[in-house]
């Protein structure tokens, strides 16, 4: 009988634990919105009392960020002891991979289309850069954004001087785009729109791509 309990027991955590690493979402910490803004100093003095506390949140978490109860971040610690922390909202896409489809027009109408690869960079308040590989690992550049609205959604792309390394020139990006979630599964989809130019003609960049590999 005991070693029955035992194995059961074995099984029970080898599910969880899969379940744990395969789901695309982090559903394990308790959110919730604050929408008063908070200085550096303001959490240093009050993380201490709050992790304790019993009654929900009492950090002042700032606008662009959810007060979530968190564990260790040990996956294997389930029961561990949990405390509050302040989280940036855009963490949820944090390194996802967008399967992108682009399509690059000059101000005369012609046209060229390639798939591309987007990676989302660790966000900063309402800001977030994008790692675009056009052609590879070693054919990539970084864009940064503005979230308008703390929440997914929205974004401008504004004036930014950047290294393209296809075109082994510094060319200045500007435009909009979104990352929204596609409606209840845990997948994004993220479009952008951007304008540029080169070698004195105007070009239009815009692509579209999701989370989902199975889109593409």
């Amino acid at each position: 009988m005991k070693t029955k309990n035992s194995l059961i027991k074995y099984i029970t955590t080898i599910i969880i634990t899969i379940f744990l690493f395969t789901s695309c979402e982090d559903n394990w910490g308790e959110i919730e919105s604050n929408p008063d803004y908070f200085s550096s100093q303001d959490l240093n003095n009050s993380s201490s009392s709050s992790s304790s506390s019993s009654s929900g949140c009492t950090l002042n978490c700032s606008p662009w960020e959810d007060c979530v109860r968190r564990g260790s971040g040990d996956p294997f610690d389930f029961f561990g002891p949990k405390s509050w922390r302040c989280e940036n909202i855009y963490v949820t896409t944090f390194n996802r991979r967008f399967y992108s489809s682009l399509i690059i027009t000059d101000e005369s109408g012609n046209n060229v289309s390639k798939d591309i690869l987007i990676i989302q960079k660790y966000p900063n308040e309402n800001t977030v850069g994008f790692t675009i590989e056009e052609e590879g690992y070693n054919e990539r550049f970084d864009i940064y954004v503005q979230f308008s609205n703390p929440s997914y959604g929205d974004f401008i792309v504004e004036s930014q001087s950047v290294y393209n390394p296809i075109l082994d020139e510094y060319i200045t990006y500007s435009g909009t785009g979104t990352l929204t979630k596609n409606g209840s599964s845990c997948y994004y989809t993220i479009t952008l729109d951007l304008n540029y130019s080169y070698n004195g003609i105007n070009f239009n960049y815009n692509c579209i791509g999701s989370d989902d590999i199975s889109l593409y």
